[in-house]
């Protein structure tokens, strides 16, 4: 009788444990459905469910994460430290994963938003006329930085870093970089951003990072300074500017006005005494001022045409002068003749 009961239990359980699996000799295979929708259908729905594990040395599983609309599925490493690898016929690594730092390597072009991408990255952005803001701006790449435990010091710069790799070595050298970081208002607010590049002008000595040297940057106001972390002005250069042309738009007057006839033209005396006295001309400023402050080129120039075109008048006066005493001196031979 016991023996019976046993037989009775086993039968039962065993047609319970397998009523939602499926295993036909042809067709598809259910594994958790007695209905499978597929060559090999696994379910298991709830949140942390494990579908599929590869049991190797250190195993990784499939897991369904999330539930209801939420659901997504993870391949998860069960153990630290190892890479998921996708190869081709060749042995050659293809796509790989590392576990602990999340990094991935995949060999060839990659497009985002592309088919048959003949980059190494190429993004593309396919959007309607709709889809365009107000400010005709589409975003197509962002990069961004964040700190687990807080805010991003005002500091901290997420740099995009162009490096040449150095077969020799078998290292990499960081040889150029652009940085972003936010950077603060007069009040030490910050709330605006900053644009850096860099460029490196020797040999670092090492694989990445010495010797790198900032050589442009757009701050939050968006003037630019070359040789300088400081702007004052939209375009400031510490260093030499070499141009075919430079177009200088004018925020005084040219001095046209000097050859008006009501122009108070500055007698020689009155030069003489003012420049005996100050050391320097009438209007332009001393030497440690400029020296000090700089020159405004438009203003200068102006001002320079102006002393030019004084000048001018004084030397016709000149001219005059002379040709009346010439005159006098020649009446004067005449007479004693």
């Amino acid at each position: 009788m016991k023996k019976a009961v046993v037989v009775i239990f086993l039968s039962f359980w065993s047609t319970l444990a397998f009523t939602q699996n499926t295993f036909p000799s042809s067709g598809n295979v259910g594994i958790g459905t007695s209905t499978p929708g597929a060559l090999l259908d696994i379910s298991s729905p709830g949140d942390g469910a494990d579908l599929l594990r590869f049991a190797i040395d250190r195993p990784w599983v499939f897991r369904q994460q999330g539930s209801g609309a939420t659901t997504s599925l993870v391949l998860k490493s069960l153990n630290a430290d190892k890479f998921f690898i996708i190869k081709d016929d060749l042995d050659h690594d293809v796509f790989r994963i590392q576990s602990t730092e999340g990094s991935a390597f995949f060999k060839g072009n990659m497009g985002i938003g592309q088919l048959n991408a003949t980059t190494k990255l190429e993004v593309r952005e396919s959007k309607s006329l709709a889809d365009i803001n107000a400010n005709n701006v589409v975003d197509v790449l962002k990069v961004n930085l964040s700190i687990q435990d807080g805010f991003v010091p005002g500091d901290a710069e997420n740099r995009i870093v162009f490096d040449h790799q150095q077969w020799g070595s078998g290292g990499s050298r960081t040889f150029s970089a652009i940085g972003s970081a936010k950077e603060a208002d007069s009040g030490g607010l910050y709330g605006g951003g900053r644009l850096v590049f860099y460029t490196l002008a020797g040999d670092p000595g090492g694989q990445t990072g010495p010797g790198m040297s900032e050589r442009m940057r757009i701050n939050r106001e968006g003037n630019v300074s070359i040789g300088t972390p400081s702007a004052d002005a939209k375009l400031t250069v510490k260093g030499d500017i070499h141009a075919e042309e430079v177009r200088v738009d004018l925020t005084v007057p040219g001095p046209d006005y000097v050859f008006e006839e009501d122009y108070d033209l500055p007698t020689l005396k009155s030069l003489q005494s003012y420049i005996q006295e100050n050391k320097h001309l009438p209007e332009v400023p001393p030497a440690r001022t400029m020296e000090e402050s700089g020159i405004d080129l438009g203003v200068m120039n102006m001002l320079l045409l102006k002393k030019v075109e004084e000048l001018t008048l004084h030397l016709i006066q000149q001219n005059e002068n002379m040709e009346r005493m010439q005159d006098e001196i020649d009446e004067l031979k005449k007479a004693k003749k």
